[in-house]
């Protein structure tokens, strides 16, 4: 593999974007369960509490217990959306490779550097177009 520093991370944009946002709807939608489970079980606990003065001051943070439960929610989505853009751009970065030393083969032009970078998927494709260039 060739050491090569990442400078663009939205190769193929309309992949990435829309992989990442799918992950994050995955994660996203079976997750809201959970708050909205802490948030009944939260009701449901300020109605059995006998002293009123407890169960105001339960009540009243309640918006601080939404707020804080969207934030969290928000933030985990924020990180998942930007694990999947690193993790897609190593993706995307051997096909978008891939199509230009194929395009090159096609005009039959020589293709000078073939490497992919380190922590790429898809090393093997290097191997192929290598291969490929080989043949006269």
């Amino acid at each position: 593999m060739h050491k090569y520093k990442r400078n663009l991370f939205l190769l193929d944009k309309n992949f990435q974007l829309k992989f990442s946002t799918f992950v994050v709807l995955m994660f996203l939608l079976p997750s809201l369960i959970y708050p909205i489970f802490i948030f009944v079980l939260y009701h449901f606990l300020i109605k059995k509490i006998e002293s009123v003065e407890i169960a105001a001051a339960l009540a009243d943070k309640e918006l601080t217990l939404i707020l804080i439960l969207i934030s969290m929610h928000l933030f985990l989505c924020g990180i998942i959306f930007i694990v999947c853009i690193f993790q897609t751009h190593k993706i995307a970065g051997p096909i978008f490779k891939v199509k230009k030393w194929l395009t090159h083969l096609a005009n039959d032009e020589k293709i000078e550097g073939i490497y992919l970078r380190k922590g790429d998927y898809f090393p093997e494709l290097l191997d192929y177009i290598k291969k490929v260039a080989d043949k006269p």
